[in-house]
This record gives structure tokens, sequence and C-alpha cells, in this order.
């Protein structure tokens, strides 16, 4: 149900620009200025949403490890190809990578600048890994449920639509990175 949710979020999320041909999509999203992407993405996620998200991360650190590996596990279960992926990786390193940019995200959200540079950097780490546009959507879904099992206690819809807004700004930015540079190779 919440893949469902979550697969509605993103198609309304780029509802406006007709996709017809994906690397093209991102290849437009990216010519734009970056900081114009942050601005006209990023501020989709309210103030209120990005005070959710601060707040809630820290229970999210308490079980790193744990909540790293929950993600690849169940990308794996969804999509068993994308595990070809990550074959050089130890999945305990990969998780806390994975946590470790979380946390980037989540202080990014008070610095657009620092935020855009790192988010940025990080989607060039993953030019050439063999992603495909609907990984992110899988991912996000795991992503979304590992938030929903670490903060069980306190999950409601406004954590999930928080956590729902900043990972749709960040994978629509990184897309654009990403593929924009796929397609011009």
């Amino acid at each position: 149900m919440q893949f469902n949710h979550f697969q509605r979020s993103l198609q309304k999320t780029f509802s406006e620009i007709p996709v017809n041909n994906i690397p093209d999509f991102y290849h437009f999203l990216f010519r734009q200025k970056r900081s114009s992407l942050y601005q006209k993405h990023f501020n989709m996620v309210t103030e209120e949403q990005k005070d959710i998200i601060k707040s809630s991360f820290p229970r999210v650190l308490i079980h790193t490890l744990k909540n790293g590996t929950m993600v690849y596990e169940k990308l794996f279960l969804d999509v068993p190809e994308a595990k070809e992926l990550f074959k050089n990786t130890p999945m305990d390193k990969q998780g806390q990578m994975l946590v470790a940019a979380i946390g980037k995200i989540v202080k990014g959200l008070d610095h657009p600048e620092i935020f855009e540079k790192d988010l940025v950097e990080l989607a060039k780490r993953h030019i050439g890994y063999g992603l495909k546009p609907e990984y992110f959507t899988h991912f996000g879904n795991a992503l979304i449920n590992m938030f929903e099992v670490s903060l069980a206690d306190n999950w409601n819809k406004d954590l999930h639509d928080a956590w729902v807004a900043v990972y749709q700004e960040v994978a629509g930015m990184m897309k654009g990175v990403i593929f924009a540079n796929q397609h011009s190779l």
C-alpha cells in the first residue's frame, strides 16, 4: 500500500512535464540551473516537514547498521537484479554509507548551498553504476519502509509525508545529474 502511495507521489511531482523519453526528461531537468532545481523542487518540503525530519533522524541513528542494511534487504527482495550493483561492497559498509548520506541530507535541509553541493557529488559517484530510473522508486519504497520500522512507535502520516517529500526531492535531483550525464555519454 505504501509503495502505491509512494509511486503516486512521485508521479504527481513530475506530472507537469510530459515524459516521453526518460533520459531526455532528466537531461531537461539538469539543464536548468542547479540552484533553480533546488529552489523549484526542494521548496516542496515545508518548514514543518523539515522540523519533523530533523527531530526523527536521531532515532534512526540509534540502529545505524541494522537500518542501513534493512534498506538493501528490502530493495533486493523487490528488485533482485539490483544486488549486482553492490557485488563488490559489503552490505554493512553500504548501510553505514547510506545512513551517513541521509545525515548529510538532514543537515543540509537548512543549508541549501551545502545540500546541493553534497547531493551533486553523491549523484556523480553513482554515475556508471548501471542504475535504472525505476530503481529510485524501489529504493524509495525500501527507504520509507526502513523509516517506518525504525520509527514504529511514532510513525504517523506526518512522518511518512515528510520523509517521502524529502526523498522525492533528493531522487529527482540525483536522477537529473545521473541520467543527464548518462544521456550525454
